[in-house]
């Protein structure tokens, strides 16, 4: 799987540092950027929580409908939020023991 780092952290790092002395910042400048996005995968997702398992036995996704493995992507794809809660706000009395 190919990396990819901006193309400004590039710059800052090498260009100014003179570690690319043989181009200029115009000649850098004209070169195109590639046109990549981040991607959530299926097990880094909000909706991958409240998948279901269908009667083949595959993971269905609830935003999509599609099958799918945690390694998997679409453009629904949303970072799910982890929140953790103060003690005085847990719901678990369990969690509050230690006050």
């Amino acid at each position: 799987m190919a990396e990819y780092i901006s193309k400004q952290a590039f710059k800052e790092k090498y260009l100014c540092c003179g570690w690319l002395p043989e181009m200029s910042e115009e000649e850098f400048n004209s070169f195109p950027a590639a046109d990549v996005v981040e991607v959530t995968f299926c097990k880094d997702c909000r909706y991958y929580q409240d998948a279901k398992v269908n009667e083949k036995g595959f993971l269905i996704c609830p935003a999509s409908g599609m099958e799918i493995t945690e390694m998997d992507y679409c453009s629904y794809g949303q970072h799910k939020i982890e929140t953790v809660l103060p003690k005085s706000e847990a719901k678990d009395e369990s969690l509050e023991d230690d006050q």
